[in-house]
């Protein structure tokens, strides 16, 4: 396994990795620096070493390798880890060793079987036929429909069932994919039966090309049937975290910096055969946060094209609320010429590129939604507006914006613009008196982190440190002191043969971490040796000294309070001493 490990890591750039999610990283000195995806915070904590293909964020601790950042940030396993990353780097897995065989393996190749089997299906027999003429009828050329690999399933119980079945997977496994459907009914002819039938078959992809679901679309005139059924919520698919073409979009939605969400798969293949590639669907649910996330790895743009009721869409406006949090910038498509993307571009392509293009901003869309056929005159109306708009108005972090639109409400409303800020101030004072006051949490225990940056220090600049007159016994958090004495014995015993990669490779995955955070946290200031170095460590060795002997003298004095009580005269004298020695000892360490 180290082999594979090692192959892929030899192949794949951290940085490149880690911009895939998180594209605000920049270069930072010799690290690269930005907000850490895996708590909040304001100031970026979260660095990554290109030298050493490492990253730590010195917020929450966390850090690691390219693949426990994949483990991380994808909510997988490290077998699932291996399989991501193995495939960006182009790395073929061999599938008989079991350490690469996990749940969520088996119900991918699963889904990819499936995948394979409802396509054939489509493009080569003749069940297919009701599907191919569905997809002419909705102008989907035959090379479209073998880039998303849209499929036909069968009108039958268990043509799915069997050939999965005859792949050697099992009956669990199949209905734990939710392909295959266990009958409630024991009396029924088939205990387990396919879950698509007689539909045209859209396979849901990850943005690693790993299908992990399934749509499918009625092509009977069986009105009792829903239109649209979809995979249920599996190990590996869940409804909320995908959106369907995010795999064929991702690069196009980078290169124009904007991401086009659609209601619809139908709108998604539509748009991207006639050449606007940018466009995903979030597939008839409401905009959720790990979505909003997903298309942010890309861009901060976002265009809309479905419906924004400000009264009805409760759904939309959380969906709109979150990707505001998510600082992304929103705009409306406003009302097409046909009902939806689709039927727009089957009538002239150029209408859905110019929608695109003059896209509204949100705030734009909403003033012109709110005040389309408004009587003024009425006082409730005016009262109504401003309920809507000032919450959205305060919602703007840009002081210019803000008040652009608050000028704007104004005259609209023939409302003084300071009366509406002062209705925005009110209501933030009343939400922050709400708000119960938050406990510091989190304290930051000093002293470790002058040991931290001793210890740091050391391991980065042995070289200048190896007759440092210092006992590592000191330190009094034992993690760090037994890394400390490790990396000593370890370099000590190999001398000239030491190497750093292999030392790490032996030790404990928790040792190697702390490593990792101790070498970037000195990086941060230093990253080349110079004589400040020398000083920076003797100047902590003495702060910690210190801060240990006043430590001391506070228990001494504790301990001689309660002799004095039991009037111990022994004790006392004892105390006495202990008290005069430690008191040398500061004031050595003063005067030095």
């Amino acid at each position: 396994m180290d082999n594979i490990t090692d192959e892929i890591k030899s192949r794949l750039d951290i940085i490149d990795v880690i911009q895939e999610y998180l594209p605000q990283l920049k270069q930072a000195g010799v690290n690269w620096k930005t907000f850490c995806p895996f708590h909040n915070e304001k100031t970026p904590s979260f660095t990554v070493s290109r030298e050493k293909q490492i990253w730590h964020c010195f917020g929450c601790s966390e850090g690691g390798d390219i693949f426990s950042f994949i483990m991380k940030i994808e909510g997988v396993e490290f077998v699932d880890a291996l399989r991501i990353l193995a495939k960006k780097a182009n790395v073929v897995l061999k599938k008989q060793d079991p350490q690469l065989t996990s749940q969520r393996t088996i119900l991918l190749d699963i889904c990819q079987t499936a995948s394979d089997f409802y396509h054939q299906i489509l493009i080569k027999y003749s069940q297919g036929e009701i599907a191919r003429e569905y997809l002419k009828e909705r102008k989907i050329s035959s090379n479209t429909a073998k880039d998303f690999q849209l499929g036909y399933a069968p009108n039958s119980w268990e043509s799915l069932t069997k050939f999965l079945l005859n792949k050697n997977f099992k009956e669990n496994e199949l209905i734990e994919s939710g392909l295959v459907i266990k009958s409630a009914n024991t009396n029924m002819e088939y205990q387990i039966y396919d879950r698509f039938r007689n539909r045209l078959i859209f396979p849901i992809r990850d943005v690693y090309k790993n299908v992990i679901g399934f749509s499918g679309r009625i092509l009977s005139e069986n009105k009792e049937e829903a239109k649209y059924i979809n995979t249920p919520q599996t190990l590996i698919y869940n409804k909320s975290h995908v959106l369907y073409g995010i795999e064929q979009a991702k690069q196009e939605i980078r290169k124009e910096n904007l991401a086009v969400l659609v209601e619809g798969n139908m709108d998604v293949i539509s748009s991207h055969q006639a050449g606007i590639k940018n466009v995903v669907a979030c597939s008839g649910t409401a905009l959720t946060l790990e979505q909003i996330k997903l298309l942010k790895r890309y861009s901060s743009n976002l265009a809309l094209s479905f419906d924004v009721d400000l009264a009805g869409q409760e759904a939309t406006k959380r969906g709109i609320d979150i990707a505001w949090q998510q600082e992304m910038n929103i705009k409306i498509i406003k009302f097409l010429k046909g009902k939806d993307p689709d039927e727009c571009i089957r009538k002239d392509v150029n209408i859905w590129r110019e929608a695109i293009q003059n896209s509204q901003s949100i705030m734009e869309y909403y003033f012109d939604f709110v005040f389309l056929n408004l009587d003024l005159t009425k006082i409730e109306n005016k009262k109504n507006t401003a309920k809507i708009l000032l919450p959205l108005i305060a919602r703007l972090s840009n002081k210019i914006e803000q008040t652009h639109w608050l000028q704007k409400l104004g005259e609209f409303l023939n409302i003084d613009e300071q009366i509406l800020r002062d209705l925005i101030i009110d209501k933030k004072n009343t939400n922050s008196n709400l708000k119960p006051e938050l406990k510091e949490e989190n304290k930051i225990d000093q002293d470790l982190l002058i040991e931290e940056k001793i210890v740091g220090l050391f391991l980065k600049f042995y070289e200048n440190f190896k007759n440092l007159k210092f006992s590592f016994d000191i330190l009094q958090n034992k993690e760090l002191k037994e890394l400390a004495k490790n990396f000593i014995r370890e370099y000590t015993e190999k001398k000239k043969e030491f190497n750093e990669n292999k030392w790490l490779k032996s030790i404990s995955k928790e040792m190697a971490d702390y490593f990792n955070k101790l070498i970037f946290l000195i990086e941060k200031d230093f990253s080349i040796f110079d004589s400040s170095i020398e000083l920076e460590i003797q100047k902590n060795i003495r702060i910690l000294k210190k801060n240990i002997l006043t430590q001391e003298l506070k228990i001494i004095e504790e301990n001689f309070k309660k002799a004095e009580e039991k009037k111990d005269f022994n004790e006392i004298n004892s105390l006495e001493k202990k008290f005069k020695e430690v008191i040398k000892q500061l004031n050595e360490i003063e005067n030095n």
